[in-house]
Parts: C-alpha cells; structure tokens; sequence
C-alpha cells in the first residue's frame, strides 16, 4: 500500500490506542492535533534522523561567491530542497558529503557549513550528496513512513492520550 497523509495519520493513532480516521476531513478532535502538528519541518526531523536512501540527491554547486571572513575562499549556496549533508562511508567511498570531481571521488576535506551555505578552498565547482525533503510520499519506504507515524504519535501523545506516552516513546525509539 503507498503512503499517504492518512496512513500515517492512523498509524499514529493506533500506535495511540484511538480510533483510525475514515479520510483526512473526517470531524474529531484527534485529527485536528494531528493537522497541528504535522508540518514539513517534522519530515526534516525525520529526513536528518534516518537518512534514507530514497532522498539521497547528488548536486553540482557553481559560481561561488569570495568570502573574507575566515580563510576559506569559496562560498557556495546549497540546493532549495536541501535538509542536511549526507556523510556514508559504507556506500559512497568518502567520510564527507563534498566533493571536487563529478565521480565523487576526491572528497573535500576542509569546508565550513554556514546555514545554507558551505565555505570551502574549491574555486571552481563543488558537488554535494544530500538528504532532500523534496521527495513525495510515493518514494516513502514502509520503514520510513513508520518513523514519521512514530514521531508524530510521540510528538501528539500527551494531547490526544496520556497514558500512551511510553509506547509512543517506544515505538519512536524502535522506528
């Protein structure tokens, strides 16, 4: 079954012993805090937490602009779609998320990341590996979507029932 807004709207709150909704507009107070608190920043979270590979994305950062304040000389912006920087030994060759070739295989070793920015010595072109939150729910992997039900069960339990606070907590944890 893909992932949806109300499968991950139900999971949390079965996950809260409470009844499953029938659709997103349906009138209860549980899906009123589940609107409250369900935003793009909650997916963030989750994005940074589990990196998953389904939101992996690979860019070429070009035209820097020169920087003065530290001894670094090339700023470059990240992506728009950008929540943090992928560091994967294991799959991807290198300890760091930046690169100075294409293949990324010469990672850049010396960089400061600024907000939405990396300061670096790369005076031509730099390339990134990135989590992106712009993924829809249709590349949602099973496991994904239930940590986002979990953390959003968590984020929700004292509001909606109290006494599910621990295995909200649990299945959190264990997502």
């Amino acid at each position: 079954m893909a992932t949806s807004k109300l499968l991950i709207y139900n999971n949390a709150l079965q996950l809260l012993g409470e009844r499953r909704l029938s659709n997103l507009y349906e009138d209860r107070e549980p899906r009123y805090v589940l609107d409250e608190a369900y935003s793009l920043e909650l997916v963030n979270h989750c994005l940074e937490v589990a990196k998953p590979r389904f939101s992996v994305n690979s860019a070429k950062l070009a035209s820097p602009a020169t920087s003065a304040v530290h001894g670094l000389d090339s700023v470059y912006t990240f992506p728009s779609d950008y929540v943090s920087t992928l560091s994967d030994p294991g799959v991807h060759g290198s300890n760091g998320s930046f690169f100075a070739d294409e293949d990324f295989d010469q990672p850049v070793d010396r960089y400061i990341i600024e907000s939405n920015t990396v300061a670096t010595d790369i005076a031509t072109n730099l390339w990134m590996r990135y989590i992106s939150n712009g993924r829809a729910f249709s590349t949602w992997t099973p496991t994904f979507a239930r940590l986002v039900a979990a953390y959003l069960a968590r984020e929700v339990a004292s509001r909606i029932n109290p006494s599910r606070i621990e295995i909200a907590e649990a299945a959190y944890e264990k997502a």
